[in-house]
């Protein structure tokens, strides 16, 4: 017996932070993914490999409650999504740990890493949903239990009960929904934080973006716990300002189904801003040096830049309705000493 599953990355276009609090966002999938397999363990021991990101593999039983029983104590530490997929699959019925036949799992995100002096540092392109999706998918096929995927919508919100529990109740899904469903997608959630729709949305012909590495990964978790520690101390300006980032997502969205990518591109511009002075109100950089920089270089080539996703650091965008426009932007940030990202628009999610 084998699974197979994977699933993309994601880039943010459109309505970070903002997301967190009900107002609309624009994410699209990317071909980097997550793959996970699952075989047969020849010695009837669970079993993970996790090649680039740790040494193994790390073997395990399952406890009644699906928590790993590991027999290296570096795995806990190391493969805690792994431990948190088990264990909430089992919490919500979709596992039962001593009727699961054990497995031999590689789990490869090789390709969401860049290889830097320091070592692989992560591009910021949603490893971790892309994971969760994969891997949960492939368990619960493992399991005998394909129902649980469908229909997509409903799987999706397990998803995010799965992976919330493992960002100990952060995260708005968005990098799921991405990861599952592939495409560009207008994502948003309801007062009560549930995924309210993930609906595909189709990019004008003449949209063009270029993706630029900013040279370093950002914490997003950090940037998460600095937001919601300031909101106590700082509530009426920090929520002005998502709430002014939640009318100019809602524009992009609305310009985006219009097909007016003028004002897809005049949001984005409004949106890099209110990151940045979100940032100020949090005390945080979201608009760093670094994206500062890049922001200056695509303006003086005429394009549209914005940071994808926390901000700090990770990917930036360059977006244009001119593909001319869009090759000076990227030689100009290369000249600069950035690097641009390979990466394109993935219309496939899980598979």
């Amino acid at each position: 017996m084998e699974v197979r599953q994977s699933a993309p990355g994601k880039l943010v276009l459109l309505g970070e932070y903002a997301v967190l609090f009900g107002h609309p966002a624009v994410v699209t999938a990317v071909d980097r993914r997550a793959r996970v397999t699952l075989r047969e363990a020849a010695d009837r021991v669970f079993q993970v490999t996790a090649p680039g990101v740790v040494e193994g593999p790390f073997r395990f039983d399952l406890a009644e409650d699906g928590a790993p029983r590991w027999t290296d104590d570096e795995a806990s530490r190391r493969l805690g999504l792994v431990e948190t997929i088990l264990s909430s699959m089992t919490a919500a019925g979709i596992l039962a740990p001593s009727e699961l036949p054990p497995f031999s799992a590689t789990l490869d995100t090789s390709r969401f890493f860049r290889s830097t002096a320091n070592g692989p540092t992560k591009l910021g392109l949603g490893s971790s949903a892309a994971l969760t999706v994969s891997f949960a998918s492939a368990i619960a096929r493992w399991a005998g239990r394909d129902e649980s995927l469908h229909p997509p919508m409903r799987w999706l919100r397990q998803l995010l009960r799965l992976h919330r529990d493992h960002q100990r109740g952060r995260g708005s899904g968005i990098d799921l929904a991405a990861a599952l469903l592939g495409g560009t997608l207008l994502y948003q959630l309801d007062k009560d934080g549930e995924v309210l729709r993930a609906e595909p949305v189709q990019l004008p012909e003449n949209f063009v973006v270029r993706f630029v590495w900013t040279g370093h990964g950002a914490d997003t978790g950090s940037f998460l716990d600095r937001l919601s520690a300031r909101m106590a101390t700082n509530r009426d300006g920090i929520s002005s300002t998502l709430d002014e980032l939640g009318a100019i997502a809602a524009s992009g969205v609305a310009a985006l189904t219009e097909a007016r990518l003028g004002g897809f591109l005049e949001a984005a511009d409004a949106s890099c801003a209110g990151m940045e002075r979100l940032g100020r109100e949090c005390g945080m950089a979201i608009l760093s040096e670094v994206h500062r920089d890049l922001r200056r270089l695509a303006t003086e080539s005429g394009v549209t830049y914005k940071p994808s996703g926390a901000g700090g650091g990770d990917i930036g965008l360059l977006l244009t309705d001119d593909p001319g426009r869009a090759e000076a932007a990227a030689e100009s940030v290369r000249r600069a000493g950035f690097s641009t990202v390979d990466v394109s628009i993935d219309p496939v999610g899980l598979t």
